[in-house]
């Protein structure tokens, strides 16, 4: 194939002025999806402390419900306090990733560099695990 194809093609020979890093957008976006959804759900810890319930998720750490178990025993105030942190965390991540991945997909469609990109995306990811 002729050199001019290949750029046409958005291919450059990897020795080129002009090469750009591989983008890792998506790779970007999966982990801190992934973060949000998953790895943020206080599902998991509720279902080991026998508090998950599946027909209302959502009040099992209500203001009446967590004080009958707290005052049951099933539940420390430090425990009842963790999960409230790790739901609140959840929500935070959830809400925040809608406007992350839209900025990193109109960064790639602006065409802003790459490398630019890759650290936007590595600085916001590394302060969302850390935070």
């Amino acid at each position: 194939m002729s050199s001019a194809l290949l750029t046409t093609l958005g291919l450059r020979n990897a020795t080129s002025p002009t090469a750009q890093p591989p983008s890792l957008t998506a790779t970007y976006l999966i982990t801190n999806y992934i973060f949000a959804h998953l790895l943020l759900s206080q599902r998991t810890p509720k279902q080991i402390m026998g508090l998950d319930n599946n027909v209302m998720p959502r009040q099992d750490l209500s203001p009446s419900n967590a004080a009958a178990l707290i005052a049951s025993g099933k539940l420390t105030q430090k425990q009842l306090d963790q999960l409230k942190r790790l739901e609140a965390a959840q929500q935070n991540s959830i809400e925040n990733f809608s406007l992350f991945a839209v900025a990193m997909v109109l960064a790639e469609v602006a065409g802003v560099r790459r490398r630019e990109v890759n650290l936007s995306g590595l600085v916001y990811t590394v302060a969302s695990l850390g935070g």
